[in-house]
């Protein structure tokens, strides 16, 4: 696996996506949903499986989920369940 730096530090990339928010980033060609929750920073695949939608459009909840816009689903950001 590479490692590809996003932001100069955690802070910064705190700073730069809200608590309880989610971005949008393409990396090496692959679209990443970007979640920031209290418990830190996390990465997952941007397309939800079951429709396909952006979870980066979705919102994160106190269990460190992140919950699909068009249909509510939760996943957890740090197991994947």
């Amino acid at each position: 696996m590479q490692w590809i730096k996003l932001y100069e530090s955690e802070a910064s990339a705190k700073a730069e996506i809200p608590l309880t928010k989610a971005v949008t980033v393409v990396v090496a060609g692959q679209e990443l949903c970007l979640a920031h929750t209290r418990a830190g920073l996390f990465a997952v695949n941007n397309a939800c499986p079951h429709l396909g939608d952006s979870l980066s459009r979705g919102t994160t909840n106190y269990l460190n989920e992140i919950i699909c816009p068009w249909h509510s689903y939760r996943f957890n950001l740090a197991s994947g369940e």
